[in-house]
């Protein structure tokens, strides 16, 4: 079930401001096996769609050889 805009926004608005670290951190594998929608694109957090649980979405930072 999608969340409309509003119900979105009203959540939002209940997010305690804080670091990134009150929230998990999303695995490789969560990733590519679940549905996100962006939730706050400066602080890099994602709502998984089928749980509505806010993960943060540290930096892809590809190691050199």
């Amino acid at each position: 079930m999608k969340k409309s805009k509003r119900e979105i926004e009203r959540q939002l608005e209940e997010i305690e401001e804080g670091p990134p670290g009150e929230y998990p951190t999303v695995t490789l594998c969560e990733i590519f096996s679940c549905e996100w929608e962006t939730v706050d694109e400066e602080r890099r957090l994602e709502r998984r769609q089928d749980t509505g649980e806010i993960y943060y979405f540290p930096p892809f930072e590809p190691e050199e050889p």
